[in-house]
């Protein structure tokens, strides 16, 4: 039987690391060179890495966030938009960056994972893993627990590492501080670093500034020189005649200072401010994980939604008109099936280009559109509710306006809003779409004799807001604003219950 033996998955795989500060590079390449990669390229801006990428084979990109010449954004950006071959490449955004909006930019732009320094190389690996195999992610979820309790969760005491040379300081320290936190203590700058490079790291340190071997400055020093320890809150112990080591201390990164002989209450709110800080930054950390994967979520159920149904509605489409044909005495049943159906799709349909408008405009290729050929395209598939309803839709729009826009999104705009002015109209009125053109901008206005309710008029184009529709999804509206702004124009509307609604769309004019 051939012994078992650990597979190195990435033995094979080369990996970029954009950095502009050379502590970083180094300590991230070594960290994947552990890891097990089989080359490590390194660049200090993203037009560096730009430049590698032409040249050189890379199976993962890691990026700071903050660099000069081009930003990790802006490097994302222009990995995911190229037509080369690393457009796909898994991208994994390392900052020190928690800001909510910067990440849903990154995930917006399709970035893989984001990792927030400071980090262990467990972490890193695990983040890798998720980048390389982002269902993995998806699966770890998922197994969680439900919980449904409203409380906040329990959290494990913070850790705190205390550095005095003299015993007597140390166990003073200790008996203050045992109750409330997790501590461990050592008698030499040496021996601190030694602890602060282990993977467990402490949450916070009290240093001593005076000590033998090496002194707290330069403790402190070394720390916040390290990627990997510069996160760590440092606060000094000092007699008062160390003031100028103070002023020194609090210019290389620490926090702040406590005077000897110490004041227990003073020591203790003191050290609760920065752990309460260090609590929120962890807090954050967690929230970001979290929107990032519902974020992934969401693109996740919306790639089921509307590629996953397509196959199943045309089936049933195409089985209820053979049903239709075969006149077996269910017309009535066959009309309601077919009318359900077809609303299923279509409502998959907005979902789709929503979905597409939300996530990527920058690649819709906009021609002139004949304005007058479009809206009598919309005006063929309008002819049965119009009848119904016993209305008639007028447009007054010359035969050669033409309008700068695409030809889908352009159909998907004009017929949300006139399908909603037929919807919204009374029985026997008028719905008309008449234009006011210059040398720049064509601008199209549907009126009909309806009402916008006053409960949703100013949150009209949000998302998912509808009012009175037995079957409104409240896509309609947003989806139609998303598509005028996608093509560089907008949409107004003005509504009252003397005047009826007007909506007005403004696009560009084609020369």
């Amino acid at each position: 039987m051939q012994p078992f033996q650990l597979v190195n998955q990435y033995a094979d795989k080369t990996v970029l690391i954009v950095d502009d500060f050379p502590a970083m590079l180094k300590t991230v390449g070594s960290m994947l060179i552990s890891v097990g990669f089989k080359k490590v390229h390194k660049a200090a801006h993203g037009k560096e890495a730009l430049q590698i990428l032409e040249v050189e084979r890379v199976d993962l990109i890691i990026s700071d966030w903050n660099m000069p010449k081009m930003t990790g954004i802006e490097l994302l950006r222009a990995v995911r938009e190229s037509e080369q071959a690393f457009s796909t490449l898994p991208f994994m955004m390392l900052t020190a960056n928690v800001n909510q909006d910067d990440v849903r930019e990154a995930v917006n732009l399709g970035v893989s994972e984001y990792l927030i320094k400071p980090f262990n190389q467990t972490t890193l690996k695990n983040k890798i893993t998720n980048a390389f195999n982002p269902s993995l992610r998806k699966i770890q979820t998922q197994t969680k627990p439900l919980s449904y309790d409203t409380k906040t969760p329990s959290r494990s005491p913070a850790s705190i590492l205390i550095v005095d040379d003299n015993t007597t300081n140390v166990a003073v320290l200790t008996e203050l501080l045992k109750s409330t936190y997790k501590l461990k203590a050592c008698l030499s700058g040496a021996k601190a670093l030694e602890i602060c490079q282990k993977e467990v790291k402490p949450d916070l340190i009290l240093l001593d500034i005076m000590m033998p071997d090496i002194d707290g400055l330069s403790v402190c020093k070394q720390l916040k020189s390290d990627p990997l320890t510069e996160h760590i809150p440092v606060i000094f112990i000092s007699a008062l005649s160390q003031d100028k080591d103070v002023i020194k201390g609090l210019n290389l990164g620490a926090v702040d200072y406590i005077t000897k002989p110490i004041s227990p209450e003073i020591t203790k709110a003191r050290i609760a401010t920065h752990i309460r800080l260090v609590e929120q930054r962890q807090d954050m950390v967690q929230q970001l994980d979290t929107m990032i994967e519902n974020v992934r979520l969401k693109d996740e159920i919306d790639r089921i939604v509307n590629h996953d149904f397509k196959g199943p509605l045309s089936t049933i489409i195409a089985a209820t008109e053979m049903i239709d044909q075969k006149n077996v005495g269910c017309d009535e049943e066959v009309q309601i099936l077919q009318s359900s159906v077809l609303f299923i799709e279509k409502m998959v349909d907005d979902n789709m280009l929503v979905h597409h408008l939300e996530k990527d405009t920058t690649k819709i290729q906009l021609s002139p559109q004949n304005a007058q050929q479009l809206l009598h395209e919309i005006m063929v598939g309008l002819k049965k509710k119009l009848t119904t309803n016993q209305q008639v839709l007028s447009v007054d729009i010359p035969a050669e306006l033409e309008f700068v826009g695409d030809k889908t999104i352009s159909f998907n705009l004009f017929h949300n809003l006139l399908l909603n002015a037929v919807e919204a109209a009374p029985e026997g009125s008028e719905i008309q779409v008449t234009q006011i053109a210059d040398a720049q901008w064509v601008k199209f206005n549907i009126h009909n004799e309806g009402e916008i309710p006053q409960s949703i008029q100013q949150t009209f184009f949000n998302k998912y807001v509808t009012s009175g529709k037995a079957n409104g999804t409240g896509i309609g509206t947003y989806s139609a604003l998303l598509s005028a702004k996608a093509q560089g124009g907008d949409i107004r509307f003005s509504s009252d219950a003397s005047r009826g609604t007007t909506l007005s769309v403004k696009l560009k004019r084609a020369t």
